[in-house]
Protein backbone atom coordinates (compact mmCIF):
# COMPACT_ATOMS: atom_id res chain seq x y z
CA UNK A 1 0.00 0.00 0.00
CA UNK A 2 1.26 3.29 -0.41
CA UNK A 3 2.10 5.75 2.39
CA UNK A 4 -0.50 8.73 2.66
CA UNK A 5 2.72 10.80 2.74
CA UNK A 6 1.13 14.12 2.90
CA UNK A 7 -0.48 13.05 6.19
CA UNK A 8 2.42 12.14 8.00
CA UNK A 9 4.40 15.53 6.46
CA UNK A 10 1.78 17.61 7.95
CA UNK A 11 0.98 15.83 11.08
CA UNK A 12 5.41 16.16 11.85
CA UNK A 13 5.14 19.71 10.89
CA UNK A 14 2.34 20.32 13.24
CA UNK A 15 3.28 17.86 16.27
CA UNK A 16 7.01 18.46 18.24
CA UNK A 17 8.83 15.07 18.69
CA UNK A 18 7.84 14.32 22.54
CA UNK A 19 10.41 12.21 24.61
CA UNK A 20 7.46 10.54 25.88
CA UNK A 21 5.62 9.62 23.21
CA UNK A 22 2.77 7.47 23.90
CA UNK A 23 1.33 4.73 21.15
CA UNK A 24 -2.90 3.83 20.49
CA UNK A 25 -1.46 0.56 21.77
CA UNK A 26 -0.32 2.41 25.16
CA UNK A 27 -3.54 4.65 25.47
CA UNK A 28 -5.78 1.57 24.87
CA UNK A 29 -4.31 -0.35 27.74
CA UNK A 30 -3.93 2.32 30.27
CA UNK A 31 -8.13 2.82 29.94
CA UNK A 32 -8.88 -0.81 30.01
CA UNK A 33 -6.84 -0.62 33.19
CA UNK A 34 -8.23 2.76 34.86
CA UNK A 35 -11.75 3.19 33.30
CA UNK A 36 -14.63 2.55 36.13
CA UNK A 37 -17.09 0.83 33.82
CA UNK A 38 -14.41 -1.80 33.61
CA UNK A 39 -13.62 -1.67 37.38
CA UNK A 40 -17.86 -2.19 37.74
CA UNK A 41 -17.36 -5.15 35.69
CA UNK A 42 -14.68 -6.84 37.25
CA UNK A 43 -17.02 -6.49 40.62
CA UNK A 44 -19.75 -8.20 38.59
CA UNK A 45 -17.26 -11.11 37.82
CA UNK A 46 -16.53 -11.11 41.62
CA UNK A 47 -19.71 -11.72 42.44
CA UNK A 48 -20.33 -14.69 40.38
CA UNK A 49 -17.59 -16.52 42.06
CA UNK A 50 -19.67 -16.30 45.42
CA UNK A 51 -22.73 -17.99 42.97
CA UNK A 52 -19.98 -20.80 42.29
CA UNK A 53 -18.96 -21.12 46.27
CA UNK A 54 -22.85 -20.88 47.04
CA UNK A 55 -23.55 -23.77 44.05
CA UNK A 56 -20.74 -25.64 45.83
CA UNK A 57 -21.78 -25.64 49.36
CA UNK A 58 -24.42 -28.57 48.37
CA UNK A 59 -21.59 -31.08 48.11
CA UNK A 60 -20.79 -30.58 51.64
CA UNK A 61 -22.64 -31.50 54.55
CA UNK A 62 -24.73 -28.74 57.14
CA UNK A 63 -24.60 -28.41 60.65
CA UNK A 64 -27.35 -27.14 62.73
CA UNK A 65 -27.55 -26.18 67.05
CA UNK A 66 -30.86 -25.14 68.37
CA UNK A 67 -32.01 -24.76 72.19
CA UNK A 68 -36.00 -24.97 73.14
CA UNK A 69 -37.30 -23.77 75.75
CA UNK A 70 -40.75 -25.19 76.47
CA UNK A 71 -42.96 -23.68 79.41
CA UNK A 72 -46.63 -25.86 79.39
CA UNK A 73 -49.55 -25.32 81.12
CA UNK A 74 -49.39 -28.40 83.14
CA UNK A 75 -46.93 -31.74 83.06
CA UNK A 76 -47.56 -33.90 80.97
CA UNK A 77 -46.82 -37.87 80.89
CA UNK A 78 -43.51 -37.65 79.03
CA UNK A 79 -42.46 -34.05 79.47
CA UNK A 80 -42.33 -31.96 82.54
CA UNK A 81 -44.11 -28.52 82.87
CA UNK A 82 -40.97 -26.34 82.38
CA UNK A 83 -38.06 -28.29 79.92
CA UNK A 84 -35.43 -27.41 77.72
CA UNK A 85 -34.23 -29.22 74.43
CA UNK A 86 -30.82 -28.57 73.43
CA UNK A 87 -30.02 -30.54 70.01
CA UNK A 88 -27.16 -30.53 67.57
CA UNK A 89 -27.23 -32.31 64.06
CA UNK A 90 -25.00 -32.77 60.79
CA UNK A 91 -27.07 -33.62 57.80
CA UNK A 92 -25.58 -34.65 54.77
CA UNK A 93 -27.60 -34.97 51.55
CA UNK A 94 -26.53 -38.47 49.28
CA UNK A 95 -28.70 -37.60 46.25
CA UNK A 96 -31.12 -34.84 45.21
CA UNK A 97 -31.23 -35.98 41.46
CA UNK A 98 -28.15 -34.32 40.94
CA UNK A 99 -29.47 -30.85 41.70
CA UNK A 100 -26.09 -29.77 42.87
CA UNK A 101 -23.88 -30.96 40.22
CA UNK A 102 -26.25 -29.14 37.72
CA UNK A 103 -26.59 -26.16 39.60
CA UNK A 104 -22.87 -26.12 39.65
CA UNK A 105 -22.86 -26.28 35.34
CA UNK A 106 -25.33 -23.50 36.05
CA UNK A 107 -23.04 -21.03 38.10
CA UNK A 108 -20.16 -21.96 36.23
CA UNK A 109 -21.64 -21.26 32.59
CA UNK A 110 -22.97 -17.63 34.91
CA UNK A 111 -19.15 -16.75 35.64
CA UNK A 112 -18.05 -17.34 32.11
CA UNK A 113 -21.34 -14.95 30.28
CA UNK A 114 -19.98 -12.06 33.07
CA UNK A 115 -16.12 -13.04 31.87
CA UNK A 116 -17.10 -12.00 28.15
CA UNK A 117 -19.25 -9.09 29.31
CA UNK A 118 -16.02 -7.68 30.49
CA UNK A 119 -14.24 -8.82 27.34
CA UNK A 120 -16.63 -6.74 25.24
CA UNK A 121 -16.42 -4.03 27.24
CA UNK A 122 -12.75 -3.81 27.04
CA UNK A 123 -13.53 -3.82 23.36
CA UNK A 124 -15.56 -1.22 23.15
CA UNK A 125 -12.96 1.03 25.22
CA UNK A 126 -10.50 -0.01 23.11
CA UNK A 127 -12.74 1.37 20.22
CA UNK A 128 -13.53 4.81 21.81
CA UNK A 129 -10.09 5.16 22.37
CA UNK A 130 -8.84 4.55 18.78
CA UNK A 131 -11.63 6.66 17.16
CA UNK A 132 -10.65 9.60 19.70
CA UNK A 133 -6.82 9.16 18.76
CA UNK A 134 -8.18 9.12 15.13
CA UNK A 135 -9.96 11.83 15.57
CA UNK A 136 -7.05 13.81 16.60
CA UNK A 137 -5.16 12.57 13.57
CA UNK A 138 -7.12 14.20 11.46
CA UNK A 139 -7.58 16.92 13.35
CA UNK A 140 -4.24 17.85 12.93
CA UNK A 141 -3.87 17.41 9.54
CA UNK A 142 -7.32 19.46 9.14
CA UNK A 143 -5.43 22.23 10.87
CA UNK A 144 -1.98 22.14 8.74
CA UNK A 145 -4.14 22.05 5.74
CA UNK A 146 -5.81 25.28 7.14
CA UNK A 147 -2.85 26.93 8.06
CA UNK A 148 -1.10 26.38 4.65
CA UNK A 149 -4.82 28.09 3.19
CA UNK A 150 -3.77 30.52 5.03
CA UNK A 151 -0.50 30.91 4.29
CA UNK A 152 -1.15 30.67 0.54
CA UNK A 153 -3.79 33.29 0.74
CA UNK A 154 -1.35 35.50 3.16
CA UNK A 155 1.09 35.51 0.25
CA UNK A 156 -1.31 35.75 -2.54
CA UNK A 157 -3.01 39.29 -0.67
CA UNK A 158 0.94 40.45 -0.04
CA UNK A 159 1.38 39.64 -3.56
CA UNK A 160 -2.08 41.88 -4.34
CA UNK A 161 -1.01 44.56 -2.20
CA UNK A 162 2.21 45.57 -3.68
CA UNK A 163 -0.08 45.25 -7.42
CA UNK A 164 -2.74 47.73 -5.64
CA UNK A 165 0.20 50.15 -5.41
CA UNK A 166 1.55 50.14 -8.68
CA UNK A 167 -2.29 50.09 -10.01
CA UNK A 168 -2.08 46.81 -11.57
CA UNK A 169 -5.53 46.06 -9.99
CA UNK A 170 -8.19 47.74 -8.48
CA UNK A 171 -9.68 47.71 -5.16
CA UNK A 172 -12.27 45.41 -5.63
CA UNK A 173 -9.46 43.00 -6.68
CA UNK A 174 -7.69 43.40 -3.42
CA UNK A 175 -10.88 43.02 -1.40
CA UNK A 176 -11.26 39.66 -2.82
CA UNK A 177 -8.29 38.34 -1.67
CA UNK A 178 -8.82 40.20 2.01
CA UNK A 179 -12.17 38.44 2.37
CA UNK A 180 -10.58 34.91 1.43
CA UNK A 181 -7.72 35.56 3.85
CA UNK A 182 -10.54 36.41 6.67
CA UNK A 183 -12.37 33.40 5.94
CA UNK A 184 -9.49 31.32 5.48
CA UNK A 185 -8.47 32.72 8.73
CA UNK A 186 -11.87 31.64 10.42
CA UNK A 187 -11.35 28.14 9.23
CA UNK A 188 -8.05 27.91 10.60
CA UNK A 189 -9.28 28.96 14.40
CA UNK A 190 -12.28 26.20 14.16
CA UNK A 191 -9.52 23.68 12.84
CA UNK A 192 -7.58 24.34 16.04
CA UNK A 193 -10.22 24.38 18.35
CA UNK A 194 -11.73 21.23 17.06
CA UNK A 195 -8.22 19.91 18.32
CA UNK A 196 -8.49 21.00 21.46
CA UNK A 197 -12.08 19.31 22.49
CA UNK A 198 -11.03 16.36 20.81
CA UNK A 199 -7.35 15.93 22.80
CA UNK A 200 -10.08 16.36 25.54
CA UNK A 201 -12.75 13.88 24.45
CA UNK A 202 -9.57 11.23 24.21
CA UNK A 203 -8.34 12.00 27.76
CA UNK A 204 -11.44 11.01 29.04
CA UNK A 205 -11.67 7.80 27.13
CA UNK A 206 -8.30 6.67 28.12
CA UNK A 207 -8.87 8.04 31.56
CA UNK A 208 -5.36 10.26 31.06
CA UNK A 209 -6.33 14.00 32.08
CA UNK A 210 -2.37 14.83 31.06
CA UNK A 211 -2.40 13.72 27.83
CA UNK A 212 -1.27 16.64 25.02
CA UNK A 213 -1.24 16.34 21.39
CA UNK A 214 2.43 16.35 21.18
CA UNK A 215 2.64 13.00 23.55
CA UNK A 216 0.93 11.02 20.44
CA UNK A 217 2.86 8.71 17.95
CA UNK A 218 0.78 8.41 14.65
CA UNK A 219 2.84 5.83 13.79
CA UNK A 220 -0.47 3.74 13.26
CA UNK A 221 -1.35 5.91 10.20
CA UNK A 222 1.96 5.61 8.59
CA UNK A 223 0.40 3.11 5.79
CA UNK A 224 -3.04 2.34 5.06
CA UNK A 225 -4.61 -1.11 6.49
CA UNK A 226 -4.76 -4.66 4.50
CA UNK A 227 -7.91 -5.28 4.19
CA UNK A 228 -8.95 -9.11 4.29
CA UNK A 229 -11.52 -11.10 2.22
CA UNK A 230 -15.05 -10.92 4.45
CA UNK A 231 -15.11 -14.45 4.68
CA UNK A 232 -12.39 -14.22 6.86
CA UNK A 233 -13.58 -11.33 9.26
CA UNK A 234 -17.24 -12.86 9.32
CA UNK A 235 -15.27 -16.08 10.47
CA UNK A 236 -13.87 -14.11 13.25
CA UNK A 237 -16.41 -12.81 14.35
CA UNK A 238 -18.47 -15.74 14.98
CA UNK A 239 -15.42 -17.36 16.80
CA UNK A 240 -14.54 -14.33 19.09
CA UNK A 241 -17.38 -12.12 19.43
CA UNK A 242 -18.17 -11.58 23.20
CA UNK A 243 -21.92 -11.15 22.62
CA UNK A 244 -21.95 -14.58 20.92
CA UNK A 245 -19.89 -16.26 23.81
CA UNK A 246 -22.25 -14.63 26.41
CA UNK A 247 -25.20 -16.09 24.67
CA UNK A 248 -23.79 -19.67 24.83
CA UNK A 249 -23.33 -19.34 28.07
CA UNK A 250 -26.36 -18.18 29.15
CA UNK A 251 -27.98 -21.06 27.16
CA UNK A 252 -25.71 -23.29 28.91
CA UNK A 253 -26.68 -21.99 32.29
CA UNK A 254 -30.40 -21.98 31.34
CA UNK A 255 -30.13 -25.88 30.33
CA UNK A 256 -28.69 -26.56 33.94
CA UNK A 257 -31.34 -24.88 35.30
CA UNK A 258 -34.01 -27.03 33.33
CA UNK A 259 -31.81 -29.76 35.11
CA UNK A 260 -31.89 -28.45 38.34
CA UNK A 261 -35.60 -28.08 38.09
CA UNK A 262 -36.11 -31.37 36.33
CA UNK A 263 -34.25 -32.82 39.85
CA UNK A 264 -37.31 -32.43 41.65
CA UNK A 265 -39.09 -35.10 40.42
CA UNK A 266 -36.55 -37.52 42.24
CA UNK A 267 -36.46 -38.46 45.78
CA UNK A 268 -33.61 -37.05 48.23
CA UNK A 269 -31.99 -39.14 50.42
CA UNK A 270 -30.45 -37.62 53.45
CA UNK A 271 -27.77 -39.19 55.89
CA UNK A 272 -28.83 -37.40 59.55
CA UNK A 273 -26.83 -37.37 62.84
CA UNK A 274 -27.52 -35.75 66.05
CA UNK A 275 -27.28 -35.06 69.81
CA UNK A 276 -29.81 -34.08 71.57
CA UNK A 277 -30.05 -33.38 75.37
CA UNK A 278 -33.19 -33.25 77.52
CA UNK A 279 -33.13 -31.20 80.54
CA UNK A 280 -36.43 -30.62 83.07
CA UNK A 281 -35.52 -26.99 83.76
CA UNK A 282 -35.57 -23.39 81.13
CA UNK A 283 -31.62 -23.87 81.87
CA UNK A 284 -29.65 -27.13 80.89
CA UNK A 285 -27.85 -28.65 83.61
CA UNK A 286 -29.88 -27.15 85.80
CA UNK A 287 -32.91 -29.70 86.58
CA UNK A 288 -32.91 -32.71 88.25
CA UNK A 289 -33.92 -34.87 85.12
CA UNK A 290 -30.95 -35.02 82.89
CA UNK A 291 -31.46 -37.32 79.17
CA UNK A 292 -28.97 -37.15 76.58
CA UNK A 293 -29.67 -39.15 72.86
CA UNK A 294 -27.65 -39.80 70.19
CA UNK A 295 -28.80 -40.91 66.41
CA UNK A 296 -28.10 -41.43 63.09
CA UNK A 297 -30.91 -41.45 60.62
CA UNK A 298 -31.02 -42.23 56.68
CA UNK A 299 -33.86 -40.10 55.47
CA UNK A 300 -36.11 -40.60 52.49
CA UNK A 301 -38.20 -38.12 51.44
CA UNK A 302 -40.18 -37.69 47.83
CA UNK A 303 -42.71 -34.86 46.76
CA UNK A 304 -45.25 -36.68 44.77
CA UNK A 305 -47.38 -33.39 43.89
CA UNK A 306 -47.07 -30.03 44.80
CA UNK A 307 -49.50 -28.20 42.80
CA UNK A 308 -47.89 -28.62 39.32
CA UNK A 309 -44.95 -26.07 40.50
CA UNK A 310 -42.01 -28.48 39.39
CA UNK A 311 -43.47 -28.88 35.87
CA UNK A 312 -43.90 -25.03 35.70
CA UNK A 313 -40.09 -24.47 37.04
CA UNK A 314 -38.80 -27.00 34.05
CA UNK A 315 -40.78 -25.45 31.55
CA UNK A 316 -40.01 -21.82 32.54
CA UNK A 317 -36.48 -23.27 32.04
CA UNK A 318 -36.53 -24.47 28.59
CA UNK A 319 -38.55 -21.66 27.32
CA UNK A 320 -35.58 -19.47 28.66
CA UNK A 321 -33.19 -20.93 26.66
CA UNK A 322 -35.13 -21.35 23.69
CA UNK A 323 -35.52 -17.41 24.09
CA UNK A 324 -31.62 -17.20 24.52
CA UNK A 325 -31.31 -19.25 21.10
CA UNK A 326 -33.78 -16.94 18.83
CA UNK A 327 -31.88 -14.08 20.66
CA UNK A 328 -28.26 -15.10 19.19
CA UNK A 329 -29.29 -16.01 16.07
CA UNK A 330 -31.10 -12.28 16.26
CA UNK A 331 -27.48 -10.40 17.26
CA UNK A 332 -25.46 -12.58 15.21
CA UNK A 333 -27.38 -11.95 11.78
CA UNK A 334 -27.11 -8.21 13.09
CA UNK A 335 -23.51 -7.87 13.93
CA UNK A 336 -22.82 -9.99 10.65
CA UNK A 337 -24.78 -7.31 8.31
CA UNK A 338 -22.83 -4.51 10.07
CA UNK A 339 -20.14 -6.33 9.51
CA UNK A 340 -20.12 -6.62 5.58
CA UNK A 341 -21.48 -2.86 5.74
CA UNK A 342 -17.64 -1.76 7.49
CA UNK A 343 -16.43 -4.07 5.29
CA UNK A 344 -18.19 -2.24 2.39
CA UNK A 345 -17.16 1.04 3.09
CA UNK A 346 -13.63 0.24 3.31
CA UNK A 347 -12.84 -0.79 0.15
CA UNK A 348 -14.41 2.47 -1.17
CA UNK A 349 -12.83 4.62 1.30
CA UNK A 350 -9.35 3.05 0.30
CA UNK A 351 -10.03 3.79 -3.33
CA UNK A 352 -11.35 7.46 -2.04
CA UNK A 353 -8.02 7.54 -0.75
CA UNK A 354 -6.22 6.97 -3.84
CA UNK A 355 -8.31 9.33 -5.82
CA UNK A 356 -8.01 12.19 -3.32
CA UNK A 357 -3.85 11.65 -3.33
CA UNK A 358 -3.84 11.94 -7.09
CA UNK A 359 -6.19 15.49 -6.79
CA UNK A 360 -3.42 16.63 -4.54
CA UNK A 361 -1.31 16.30 -7.06
CA UNK A 362 -3.25 17.56 -9.55
CA UNK A 363 -4.52 20.73 -7.56
CA UNK A 364 -0.83 22.02 -6.66
CA UNK A 365 0.25 21.70 -10.40
CA UNK A 366 -2.63 23.60 -10.91
CA UNK A 367 -1.56 26.31 -8.21
CA UNK A 368 1.54 26.47 -9.42
CA UNK A 369 1.23 27.02 -12.37
CA UNK A 370 -1.87 29.63 -12.33
CA UNK A 371 0.66 31.58 -9.74
CA UNK A 372 2.68 32.22 -13.02
CA UNK A 373 -0.20 32.89 -14.99
CA UNK A 374 -1.55 35.02 -12.28
CA UNK A 375 1.92 36.95 -12.54
CA UNK A 376 2.26 37.33 -16.07
CA UNK A 377 -1.19 38.44 -16.36
CA UNK A 378 -2.77 35.83 -18.00
CA UNK A 379 -5.14 34.99 -14.97
CA UNK A 380 -7.67 37.45 -12.97
CA UNK A 381 -7.35 37.42 -9.05
CA UNK A 382 -10.61 35.27 -8.96
CA UNK A 383 -8.93 32.60 -11.14
CA UNK A 384 -5.96 32.47 -8.33
CA UNK A 385 -7.95 32.26 -5.65
CA UNK A 386 -9.81 29.54 -6.89
CA UNK A 387 -7.08 27.34 -7.68
CA UNK A 388 -6.04 27.81 -3.82
CA UNK A 389 -9.44 26.93 -2.71
CA UNK A 390 -8.97 24.03 -5.24
CA UNK A 391 -5.85 22.87 -3.51
CA UNK A 392 -7.46 23.31 0.59
CA UNK A 393 -10.02 21.11 -0.86
CA UNK A 394 -8.00 18.62 -2.21
CA UNK A 395 -6.33 18.20 1.07
CA UNK A 396 -9.07 18.57 2.97
CA UNK A 397 -10.54 15.44 0.48
CA UNK A 398 -7.78 13.29 1.27
CA UNK A 399 -7.60 14.11 5.27
CA UNK A 400 -11.72 12.94 5.26
CA UNK A 401 -11.12 9.96 3.08
CA UNK A 402 -8.16 8.51 5.24
CA UNK A 403 -10.04 9.22 8.32
CA UNK A 404 -12.94 7.12 6.93
CA UNK A 405 -10.79 4.52 6.16
CA UNK A 406 -9.48 4.27 9.38
CA UNK A 407 -12.80 4.76 10.94
CA UNK A 408 -14.11 1.48 9.28
CA UNK A 409 -11.00 -0.15 10.04
CA UNK A 410 -11.13 0.18 13.66
CA UNK A 411 -14.68 -0.35 14.02
CA UNK A 412 -13.86 -3.79 11.85
CA UNK A 413 -11.58 -4.90 14.42
CA UNK A 414 -14.14 -4.21 17.29
CA UNK A 415 -16.90 -6.52 15.29
CA UNK A 416 -14.30 -9.44 15.05
CA UNK A 417 -12.56 -8.08 18.61
CA UNK A 418 -9.59 -8.01 17.07
CA UNK A 419 -8.10 -5.23 19.69
CA UNK A 420 -5.27 -6.24 22.27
Amino acid sequence: MKKPASILALLLLLLPASATAVTLAELRQAAVANRALVKKQEAELDKTAEDIREAKSGYYPSLDLSYTINRLDQAALLEDRENSVARAAVTWNLFAGFRDKYGLLSADAGRQAEEFRLQGIGQDIRLDVALGYLAIHADAAAVKVAEDEYANLERAFHDAEQRFRVGLIDRNGLLRFRVDLDNAGISRARAHSRLRQDIELLRQAAANAALEAADLEFDEFASLPALEDIGVYEQRLRDRRSELKTFDALIAAASSQEAVARADVYPRLDAVGSYRVYDDALISGAGDVHEDETRGQLVLSWNLFDGYGKQARRQRAALTAVSLRHDRAETETRLLAALRNLHSQCEVGLENVRAAATGIEQAEENLRTGRLKYEQGLQTETDLLTAIAALSRARSNHVLATTEVFDSWFRIERAVEGFE
